[in-house]
């Protein structure tokens, strides 16, 4: 628990840089009617942004979005920890729930 701890507040402060950029921010235009073929807009991570298309599916009564960010895009240099032992891909998946808009 403390060595992830320890991890999760480096990757708060050196990865994402919290603390200048608080937040990572998804905008698009209007959602089409079943967000068919998807949803265009913008990424910003770290104060970079990135066009991105998001394709949402249905589960129960959620919206599911999962995506591929790669790191080094939004000026994110990959997680490395215990001398280069443990590393963390330039690309990561993301996987986003809601409920589902009605």
């Amino acid at each position: 628990d403390r060595d992830r701890r320890e991890i999760e507040a480096t990757i708060a402060r050196d990865v994402l840089d919290a603390r200048r950029h608080p937040f990572v921010v998804f905008r698009s235009g209007p959602i089409p009617p079943g967000a068919e073929p998807g949803i265009d807009g913008s990424l910003t991570i770290r104060g970079r942004d990135r066009p991105l298309t998001l394709k949402p599916r249905r589960e129960a009564d959620r919206a599911v979005i999962e995506t591929a960010i790669h790191q080094p895009d939004f000026g994110i240099r990959p997680y490395t920890a215990i001398l280069g032992a443990l590393r963390i891909q330039p690309e990561v998946r993301v996987r986003v729930t809601t409920p589902w808009p009605e």
